[in-house]
């Protein structure tokens, strides 16, 4: 059978993978897809090369303390360059709601975005050695984490209200 999945499959030894949707996402840099292993739903990212996409998602991922708002990296190859992570299900979309025709739906997408963002910035905080030497394992030449800028105290206490 021929799916596409041969080398997820090496990543997964003894799994049975099964393709439920193909092509969820695609762009010039990777393709998404979602499959069965077993009996789990997982997320399959193809990245079109390892630089930068796949080194930095893969480091990312490999980092994410437990109860993180962000999926679990389940495995991660670099040839092709693929990182297969937790399914954390359907959801709506911001750019959805920002192209639609709801002022408000769009507000609200806007706003649950930044609330993400900002607890997934508040639940890695402490991981940036990590995340460096995890960028360095993967071979990725001369990364930098930026250091956070000073002076945003003012968006961060905007951000806090809007809970």
């Amino acid at each position: 059978m021929r799916d596409g999945l041969e080398d997820v499959r090496a990543l997964l030894p003894g799994m049975t993978l099964t393709l439920i949707e193909g092509e969820l996402g695609r762009s010039g840099r990777a393709s998404v897809r979602r499959v069965l292993a077993d009996s789990v739903a997982l997320i399959v990212k193809t990245f079109t090369e390892p630089e930068p996409g796949w080194v930095r998602e893969s480091a990312a991922l490999s980092v994410m303390p437990p109860g993180a708002p962000a999926p679990r990296l389940v495995a991660a190859g670099r040839t092709p360059p693929v990182v297969v992570m937790e399914d954390l299900g359907t959801g709506t979309c911001v750019a959805d709601a920002l192209l639609g025709a709801d002022p408000a739906v769009a507000a609200d997408g806007v706003v649950s975005w930044a609330l993400a963002i900002a607890s997934l910035h508040r639940a890695t905080r402490g991981v940036r050695e990590a995340f460096r030497a995890e960028l360095r394992d993967r071979g990725q030449h001369g990364s930098q984490v930026p250091e956070a800028r000073r002076g945003c105290g003012h968006h961060l206490a905007a951000a806090r209200g809007l809970g």
